[in-house]
């Protein structure tokens, strides 16, 4: 193979809006991550779109006297960078809840409270939205309302998840016309889901958010935990809605237990290999948007849920290391799939055989699809992230089963490495490319003039 550079990327304002790639730029309203050292760093991964959590309980320290600086700080220098911010509207407020199990109000559901809190609540949704009109356009109505670490006091409800959904998606709109509301949950069972559309109608809803932050990213598509829910809600008459993944990712170090993690470890290398696995099903099974949770490790202060606290550091999730404010691995990869999940795309049938190696226990994943009606194609074996298995050099063939691509190119996506076949690995009459590399992370297979190497 001819070495021909590196993949050129971009900044988040050079790519198009039609991109589903995110980052979540959470936990701010619990001042976990110091943004200011954010968005520089964010704008140059290319993400295009930024989750952000409102905080009730940090905008309205006094009763009726609203701070919108913090989160006008967040908004502004997001949107300044181009990349679009959208809210995750939540929490409660220990200015109406005096006797809260945390300081900040996370997890404290307003619907279970007196009614003068629900007032506030209604009067302060209602003042988010006038004050974001034209800025926001997407809110999302609380965050993981099926697990108990975030529906305090009580046990979690789907019919009350959906008549807050109901209640704030009412009043943001009274405001914003145009408003697209969401939701999300934290991997909830089928029978949450479906009380959970039972009680909503394509009116009151846009968009459905998954939080998955499973080892195998190809578990969830073998599991058909996507192809349910998404059954689900057009079963009980929500077919209109959008899925995203909304919050997901891998961490780079977390402690012991953690999660399905149980062994405690990681490293920046799996971080960036499930990163790049996930992003490419999320798209291959039809979500439009994946978030990754986040863009830096909280490193701040101690996580707090509800009445939980990890006083030791929680795992480091973040894509810029958060004791300096470093790019991590997965920041580089992301530049990658920022611009290959972005612009017109089209999902196709495999457009390409792979030749695996024989004694390989895996079978290779293969996603073909258009972009801006150029063909692109991926592969990788589904290999256990933990092994950090080494790539196998020069040791597959692919054979393009179309003719859109003339002169081949091949893109490592873990490396940003930009390659051609020499004249020896490329046949044109049979269309097979020989000596490429096969192993845990996505390699890409285009025509020269699909993407630019520098």
């Amino acid at each position: 193979m001819r070495y021909l550079g590196q993949m050129k990327t971009y900044h988040s304002h050079e790519i198009p809006a039609d991109c589903s790639v995110g980052i979540g730029f959470e936990c701010i309203d619990r001042d976990m991550i110091k943004p200011e050292k954010c968005y520089n760093p964010l704008a140059a991964c290319g993400a295009k779109y930024a989750r952000c959590q409102t905080g009730w309980a940090k905008c309205e320290t006094e009763k009726g006297v609203y701070n919108w600086g913090w989160l006008d700080d967040n908004v502004d220098n997001l949107l300044a960078r181009g990349v679009i911010p959208w809210f995750n509207v939540g929490y409660g407020n220990p200015a109406y809840m005096p006797h809260t199990p945390n300081p900040t109000g996370v997890g404290c559901m307003p619907l279970l409270y007196e009614d003068y809190v629900v007032e506030g609540w209604k009067n302060y949704v209602r003042a988010l939205a006038e004050h974001f009109k034209g800025r926001v356009t997407h809110f999302e109505i609380w965050n993981e309302s099926d697990i108990v670490h975030f529906w305090y006091p009580g046990e979690p409800s789907a019919k009350a998840l959906a008549e807050l959904i109901k209640l704030t998606g009412s009043i943001i709109r009274s405001v914003i016309p145009d408003a697209k509301i969401g939701t999300c949950t934290a991997g909830s069972k089928p029978e949450y889901v479906s009380e959970l559309f039972e009680n909503l109608t394509p009116d009151d809803m846009d968009f459905y958010c998954f939080h998955t932050y499973d080892r195998y990213p190809e578990k969830l598509i073998n599991n058909g935990y996507y192809a349910n829910t998404i059954a689900i809600a057009k079963e009980k008459g929500m077919g209109n809605l959008e899925f995203w993944m909304g919050e997901g990712g891998h961490a780079s170090w977390h402690p012991v237990y953690h999660g399905a993690c149980k062994g405690g470890g990681g490293s920046e290398h799996r971080q960036a290999v499930w990163q790049l696995r996930r992003f490419l099903l999320d798209f291959k099974v039809g979500l439009k948007l994946t978030s990754q949770f986040q863009i830096a490790d909280m490193m701040e202060r101690p996580y707090q849920m509800a009445t939980n606290y990890i006083q030791n550091t929680p795992a480091r999730q973040g894509i810029l290391n958060g004791l300096i404010y470093t790019p991590k691995k997965a920041h580089d990869t992301m530049s990658r799939l920022s611009i290959i999940l972005s612009g017109k795309r089209e999902l196709l049938d495999n457009q390409i055989e792979v030749s695996a190696p024989k004694d390989d226990e895996y079978d290779p994943i293969i996603i073909s699809y258009l972009r801006e009606g150029k063909e692109i194609n991926v592969y990788w074996l589904p290999i256990p992230i933990e092994e950090e298995r080494p790539m196998l050099k020069n040791s597959t063939e692919v054979k393009l089963l179309s003719n859109a691509i003339k002169n081949p190119m091949v893109i490592d996506l873990f490396t940003g490495i930009v390659l051609e076949p020499e004249a020896c690995e490329w046949n044109p009459g049979t269309r097979v490319i020989s000596g490429l590399p096969i192993g845990e992370y996505p390699i890409l297979i285009c025509d020269k003039d699909t993407f630019q190497a520098e």
